[in-house]
């Protein structure tokens, strides 16, 4: 009996000419990005995983400009398969679709037959991209993996894509990136390093903070609207403490209720406009002043986060995201539950708390709870802004419960 021969799952050689070279091209002519592989020189040919700080909507197109024409496998999340015209590109690059923030065995078992092919995966382990240019959480899950492939890890640091292209932003900005491979774990390493020393290094390889590496590099970040899209993000103001407040025009966010005034300069620095202004030094300290502000309001025996929200999910088609009802949506310290319609049918849905980590979100625009029935994704239409407070409600819970900051 002839022996079956193993699935391809790397990219053809054609998709890989075509798309990187497509890829090069746009980010020549909309980028500027410097390039340091030394660490890749004289590797050897052998399956790896590629990890990376992912603090832009733009960290695929600078990874695949960063690597060349080599054969990669980008791990994404499944919310990209819920549009059927990107599904069809995604498929022809062989890009693996991984649920987020909860177990995909079946997206594992596709990166380990890559990597038994000599190939290479790109995967994000913070899961989502930074809202604020510093790394976020990373799950524990990520050793397992690394131990269940036993392979070589490298990483790409990624320096300037948060200050060009911040997830929050809602006009062009233009600052130059800089990335550079570094070697993180060898596949003869693995077995001789702990499980906390082998996340270690993951955490430090792609700990890249913005701010902190600005006031080195001193990036010139240009656009006429450096802030705009912020006071989705930075939804409590320092001076008064009231939420929802803030306005932006171009460089400068003002709040409405006491007039605290702050203005972003060039490098992406906050200053406040007058002496009496109150502001932090960069977003990243003041999304921290909000957080803790938030943390307050969570030990409060009464708290309860509400809000009138329109419900999309895959109960309707596997492939896309429909609108299937609305309702209420609510967070205790307890609960997490959606009480309104789904399908035409009064419901009121109660989802695991205790096993949240993050929620998928963009801001001001919606916020998903991952669950193992189907997709959910929230969208506010009583305060759009107020997608911030459920994502660090949620944040918050997690670090809590783990006894950790």
């Amino acid at each position: 009996m002839k022996k079956k021969s193993p699935e391809k799952v790397k990219p053809s050689l054609f998709s890989v000419i075509v798309f990187i070279t497509l890829i090069k091209i746009y980010v020549f002519f909309s980028m500027r990005v410097t390039y340091d592989r030394k660490a890749l020189r004289n590797r050897p040919k052998r399956g790896s995983i590629l990890i990376y700080n992912h603090y832009s909507n733009k960290d695929h197109f600078l990874i695949t400009s960063a690597i060349g024409y080599r054969r990669i496998n980008y791990v994404l999340s499944g919310y990209f398969y819920y549009n059927p015209k990107l599904v069809k590109f995604l498929n022809f690059v062989r890009a693996i679709k991984k649920e987020q923030f909860k177990p995909d065995l079946l997206a594992i078992r596709k990166i380990k037959k890559v990597i038994d092919q000599k190939g290479l995966v790109a995967i994000s382990p913070t899961g989502q991209v930074s809202i604020h240019g510093n790394s976020t959480y990373i799950s524990p899950a990520i050793i397992k993996l690394i131990r269940f492939c036993n392979c070589d890890v490298i990483g790409l640091q990624i320096r300037g894509s948060h200050l060009c292209y911040p997830k929050w932003r809602t006009s062009e900005r233009r600052c130059r990136i800089d990335t550079k491979f570094v070697v993180v774990l060898t596949k003869e390493e693995i077995p001789t390093l702990t499980d906390e020393e082998i996340y270690e290094r993951v955490a430090q390889s792609i700990d890249i903070r913005e701010y902190e590496d600005q006031k080195v590099m001193k990036r010139v970040i240009k656009g006429e609207g450096l802030m705009e899209g912020l006071e989705n993000v930075l939804v409590v103001c320092p001076k008064c403490h009231q939420k929802y407040t803030n306005v932006v025009n171009k460089n400068e966010m003002k709040c409405t209720n006491c007039g605290n005034h702050v203005r972003m300069d060039q490098y992406g620095f906050l200053h406040g406009v007058t002496p009496e202004d109150k502001c932090f030094f960069s977003e990243v300290e003041w999304y921290e002043y909000q957080k803790e502000f938030f943390r307050k309001a969570l030990h409060e025996p009464d708290f309860k986060l509400q809000n009138q929200v329109d419900l999309f999910s895959n109960i309707k088609s596997q492939t896309t995201l429909d609108y299937v009802g609305s309702g209420v949506i609510t967070l205790t310290n307890s609960e997490l539950f959606y009480e309104g319609t789904i399908a035409e049918e009064k419901v009121v849905k109660y989802f695991k708390l205790d096993q949240l980590t993050q929620l998928p979100f963009a801001p001001a625009s919606h916020f998903e709870v991952p669950d193992y029935d189907a997709s959910f994704k929230f969208v506010p239409t009583d305060n759009i802004k107020g997608v911030m407070e459920w994502v660090i409600a949620i944040d918050i819970m997690h670090e809590e419960r783990h006894g950790n900051k």
